[in-house]
């Protein structure tokens, strides 16, 4: 009797060229997946970083008419020596608060930052002042508002953070946004509408990792 000839077992190139193809489809999309899992997890941090240095600094000056007239390096020290910084922005965690200065600086990064922040106020680090507030907005007094500016920020971060604190302007005594994609102290850069939008700030925020996002603050929250 003749014998059936054997099923040809394994895969043949066209098999294993779709096996590889699903593959990679499914690699791609557990990929993207998780960036924008990571993506929204640092947008929720930033936020409650941001509501938690704004809560700081006012219990900080409770019974304060104004705020010191300093700028952002001088500021930043000055508010982090009273501790106002989350621990997980710290990128000196060890060091103790009292010391923050221009002799011993001590940085603050936003979740989008890496460890090289070398400067106060320098690149991926999060920077608090009193007085560019009227100059960056028009329409806060001098010194009676909290700007915190967030610096190299991606553009999309730029925007879901900008556009997520939007939502909430009223809660957290939010009372301006500024962005500014150069090297200037304060966002004049480009016109901030008030009250912005998000169509403005997908405008505005650029593609380059270069963005920087101003907050104001009302220093009194009602």
């Amino acid at each position: 009797m003749r014998r059936m000839p054997h099923r040809q077992r394994g895969f043949n190139l066209i098999e294993l060229a779709i096996v590889l193809g699903v593959a990679g489809m499914l690699a791609g999309a557990i990929w993207l997946g998780a960036r924008a899992v990571a993506h929204h997890h640092n947008i929720n941090r930033a936020v409650d970083q941001l509501q938690q240095i704004v809560e700081n600094v006012r219990d900080a000056y409770t019974n304060a008419a104004i705020l010191p007239d300093e700028d952002y390096i001088l500021f930043t020290q000055r508010v982090a020596r009273k501790d106002v910084f989350p621990a997980e922005t710290k990128l000196t965690p060890d060091a103790d608060p009292k010391t923050c200065g221009l002799g011993a600086p001590c940085y603050f990064a936003h979740p989008w930052s890496s460890d090289g922040a070398g400067s106060i106020c320098g690149d991926g680090t999060i920077c608090v002042s009193a007085s560019p507030v009227a100059n960056a907005f028009g329409n806060v007094n001098p010194r009676y508002g909290i700007t915190i500016m967030l610096r190299n920020l991606p553009q999309a971060a730029c925007i879901d953070l900008g556009t997520k604190l939007l939502g909430v302007m009223d809660q957290v005594g939010l009372v301006g946004i500024g962005v500014d994609t150069g090297d200037a102290a304060i966002p004049g850069a480009i016109a901030t509408p008030m009250p912005p939008t998000p169509t403005w700030l997908a405008a505005s925020c650029t593609s380059a990792n270069a963005n920087r996002l101003y907050f104001a603050f009302r220093l009194n929250p009602s």
